[in-house]
């Protein structure tokens, strides 16, 4: 794949360009520098194609040994490209690489941890406390941002629709997925609020979602 490491795969809308895809191709570019094993790419359309159809696009469109897709309004850590430069750059033949992420539910703030461990889909708007008060992780199977051998993730094509097409994937993909690294660390932020967000947040049982054979 052009000893290209990293696809970071982004899909955006016109109207979003300056407010996020602007700022977090920006962010990117700074952390890549001069590196050339680093792609960054995005799929702009008029509202034609489904999120869910971008983001099969986007895994067929990526040259990097492995993709991890991240919305337009999500965020990263300073460290994520050298995290996962490093992590890549180790000849890994795995099928994901799992990292965390910071999860904002209308200000509400937690961590998701990702593993192929956790095979049940916990749901962001169920954020729980210990007896002290403190934030409990969210565990979920790697999702879609998390960084996916390429070649593998191919064959799972993403729900053609706006909404739940992140989980078809999932499912699908966690069911053959046999190998990772799970790196204990924060690389990705998501934030979701009715007033950024393009699809409307429902939180949903794995039981909902019909798995998609190839």
């Amino acid at each position: 794949m052009n000893n290209i490491k990293l696809t970071v795969a982004i899909p955006t809308l016109p109207n979003r360009t300056r407010m996020y895809l602007e700022p977090l191709y920006a962010k990117l570019m700074n952390q890549i520098g001069n590196e050339k094993d680093i792609e960054v790419l995005a799929i702009m359309d008029n509202r034609v194609m489904s999120i869910g159809r971008k983001r099969t696009l986007l895994f067929l469109a990526a040259q990097g040994e492995y993709t991890c897709i991240i919305d337009d309004d999500d965020d990263v850590t300073d460290d994520f490209v050298s995290t996962l430069r490093s992590t890549i750059t180790k000849d890994l033949n795995v099928d994901v690489i799992c990292y965390d992420q910071e999860a904002n539910m209308n200000g509400r703030i937690w961590t998701v941890k990702t593993s192929l461990d956790y095979n049940q889909v916990h749901p962001y708007d169920q954020m729980q406390t210990d007896q002290n008060g403190n934030t409990i992780p969210c565990k979920r199977p790697p999702w879609h941002w998390c960084a996916w051998n390429t070649k593998f993730a191919r064959q799972f094509p993403f729900g053609d629709s706006n909404s739940q097409e992140d989980t078809v994937f999932v499912m699908n993909a966690i069911e053959k997925a046999k190998t990772q690294v799970v790196l204990d660390k924060t690389l990705c932020k998501y934030k979701w609020s009715p007033t950024t967000s393009q699809a409307p947040f429902k939180a949903i049982s794995p039981l909902e979602v019909p798995l998609v054979r190839i």
